[in-house]
């Protein structure tokens, strides 16, 4: 937006140009009115430019100032986003050091220390497939094919706890109280050494025989729970 307005030079007649008194008054009267409406239209037009000049100027310093603004809201968004990023980079860097012995490489095919695609695709191959785990995991007639290996525990504490083995051995070298954290339908074999010299208190347990048995330096014997009783039986010496 730019003034165009103009303030022009007010000519007036001059005195002594005019012989005739009355003449030069006329002719002076008439310059007046037509310099007086000029300047006051083109004064007029000059104060409603300034005028329009100074809303303009301002309406682009509120542009600045708001492009100001979002330029630095962008900035400290873009700031927090590589921080987002560094820490997901982070994130990443520890899950591959968690990775097993090897490199993730698709351009090597070894089946043995690389983990490509490949590989991946070689260890999923020979797993069971979907059918033969519909088949074996039947909830009303499973079927097993082969032997079930039950899990060995050394119990160096004091709890019995399926959840380490289903057979567990202890060698005995204080007196001892035993806990338990079986549910219902859950069993343990227990081999204790030594249990002849100290003496064991076992939790609650309901006896076959109605007696608790005479433990022995090697003995063996089986606990399991149907609803919230736990049952024991002795399986004997071993020699």
């Amino acid at each position: 937006m730019a003034i165009t307005a103009t303030i022009p030079p007010m000519t007036f007649p001059k005195r002594e140009d005019y012989l005739d008194p009355d003449e030069w008054v006329t002719q002076a009267e008439t310059a007046y009115d037509v310099l007086s409406g000029t300047f006051t239209t083109n004064a007029n037009l000059f104060a409603t430019q300034a005028n329009a000049l100074e809303t303009n100027v301002n309406a682009k310093e509120l542009s600045a100032t708001t492009a100001s603004t979002n330029a630095s809201n962008s900035a400290t968004s873009a700031a927090n986003s590589a921080t987002t990023a560094t820490n997901q980079a982070n994130i990443a860097v520890a899950a591959v050091a968690t990775l097993p012995v090897g490199t993730i490489n698709d351009l090597l095919i070894e089946a043995n220390k690389t983990w490509s695609s490949f590989k991946i695709d070689n260890e999923l191959s020979g797993k069971a497939s979907s059918s033969d785990l519909t088949l074996k995991l039947d909830t009303t007639n499973p079927v097993i094919t082969g032997s079930i290996t039950e899990q060995v525990y050394n119990l160096t504490g004091t709890e019995i706890n399926p959840v380490n083995g289903t057979i567990q051995y202890k060698t005995v070298s204080a007196n001892t109280t035993f806990t338990e954290t079986l549910t219902a339908g859950q069993s343990v074999l227990l081999r204790l050494i030594n249990a002849s010299s100290y003496t064991i208190t076992f939790p609650a347990i309901t006896w076959v025989g109605a007696a608790a048995p005479v433990l022995t330096a090697n003995c063996a014997i089986v606990l399991w729970k149907e609803q919230s009783t736990l049952y024991g039986a002795y399986v004997g010496t071993l020699v």
